[in-house]
């Protein structure tokens, strides 16, 4: 009796001959009983939520056909406000005669209500968390020093090709060419917080697909982690080796024109220009780009109609003209000019001697 009311738990007693039960203090709370107030087994299961009646009877009748002593089982219990259910984790034991028959069975609820939302929340938690990670449109994954994962979404299992268990029993480093390599990305981590790089991740198939992957240092479960995403770039790798290739292209056939090629800026410096730009006027590449088109190069009488217009250039037009041009001999040639405006803001002078 001393520890029945000592505890926190509510304690029963069910006397099967009389049908009643008794209960502590906390178990007379939860009924709203008062002390010595008749309280049988229809009273009890009544307060059991709809959904978890039979299965308690079903558990008793087991119990007593098998002759079973102890009875451990959780359910939902109405309490005396009517509409809020506590979660109960009831340990019972059931007493038995020289006969074999039940007499008394004795208990004791232990209320988990709060653990049970709290383990709600977190599932939700972790369902949300789940949802948000599998809804990115790269690759996650949080593992540890070592390289083991912990967590990652399905991308990484789907541009990989490895399964739960295999990613479970493999390490980071191994997508990569260069396991040192990446060992090192990895530790520099965890001594500078965080770090990015660019690489190549090895599919299970060997297939090498370029990533930009980044790192941050965190806690997880306790642990020093790192978290990070990585993010196909093959379009821009694509993309980067087009451009480079249209550029060497571009670059072969200014080398290949005869007449000079000048690319300068909207102060009129040089940017660029050919080999042939650097035989008309006898100035290297690297003098020429050192200069601006004011530099003697070209001369026009600055009140002339033949002035470039820039304004014409800038409105997308075309502009032809015939000039003088001084070489770095002191040599003057009559030139003719083709200029134009590029999509980059750039301008494009294409001389030709005539």
């Amino acid at each position: 009796m001393l520890v029945a009311q000592a505890t926190n738990d509510a304690v029963w007693d069910w006397d099967f001959a009389s049908g009643n039960i008794w209960g502590n203090d906390r178990f007379r709370e939860i009924f709203n009983l008062q002390e010595g107030q008749p309280f049988g087994f229809d009273e009890y299961i009544q307060y059991v939520h709809p959904d978890d009646r039979e299965q308690i009877i079903e558990n008793f009748r087991e119990a007593l056909h098998k002759h079973d002593n102890q009875i451990n089982e959780e359910f939902r219990l109405r309490t005396s406000q009517n509409d809020y259910y506590l979660t109960l984790y009831d340990r019972s034991n059931i007493l038995y005669n020289s006969e074999g028959q039940g007499y008394r069975m004795l208990g004791a609820m232990q209320d988990i209500t709060e653990l049970r939302k709290s383990a709600r929340q977190l599932v939700l938690e972790k369902e949300l968390s789940d949802s948000i990670i599998n809804s990115l449109p790269g690759i996650f994954y949080l593992m540890n020093r070592q390289g083991e994962l912990y967590r990652w979404n399905k991308n990484l299992e789907a541009v990989t090709g490895y399964g739960r268990d295999e990613l479970l029993k493999g390490n980071a480093v191994d997508f990569f060419y260069h396991p040192g390599e990446a060992k090192v990305r990895i530790e520099k981590v965890f001594n500078t917080g965080e770090d990015s790089v660019e690489a190549h991740l090895i599919t299970k198939n060997g297939e090498a697909i370029p990533y930009y992957f980044t790192g941050i240092a965190t806690q997880y479960e306790g642990e020093h982690c790192l978290i990070g995403v990585g993010i196909d770039i093959s379009e821009r790798v694509h993309s980067q080796r087009e451009l480079k290739k249209s550029e060497e292209n571009f670059r072969m056939l200014i080398e290949q024109a005869s007449d000079g090629i000048f690319i300068c800026n909207q102060y009129l410096q040089y940017l660029d220009v050919n080999s042939s730009a650097a035989k008309l006027t006898g100035y290297s590449k690297e003098e020429l780009l050192d200069m601006n088109m004011f530099d003697n190069i070209l001369t026009v009488d600055p009140n002339s109609s033949e002035v470039l217009l820039m304004d014409d250039m800038k409105d997308g037009n075309v502009v032809i003209k015939e000039r003088t041009l001084r070489r770095k001999n002191g040599q003057v040639i009559n030139v003719e000019i083709s200029a134009k405006m590029l999509p980059d803001g750039r301008f494009q002078g294409i001389v030709g001697d005539i």
